[in-house]
């Protein structure tokens, strides 16, 4: 499998967070209890992040190649280590 081939699926892993995070959102503002708030804005937050995760890795995937991409340090898959 190629690079490109990774960054559209991790486009597309963004994509299906972006609907989620949506639902989410929507569930949140028409529910009045604040524990259930708490817990979907927990949620939110972890859904955000991966989406986040994934936007960067298919960026990086996609200009893997090219010179000079790298603008930052965390700009490899060194960086991207747990």
């Amino acid at each position: 499998m190629r690079l490109a081939e990774l960054s559209a699926g991790y486009r597309e892993a963004a994509a299906r967070l972006d609907i989620q995070i949506s639902r989410l959102r929507r569930l949140r503002r028409g529910t009045a209890d604040a524990q259930t708030r708490a817990v979907l804005a927990n949620r939110l937050r972890k859904l955000c992040e991966a989406r986040r995760q994934c936007r960067e890795l298919a960026l990086l995937c996609e200009h893997y190649y090219e010179r000079g991409f790298y603008r930052y340090a965390s700009d490899s898959f060194q960086g991207l280590a747990p």
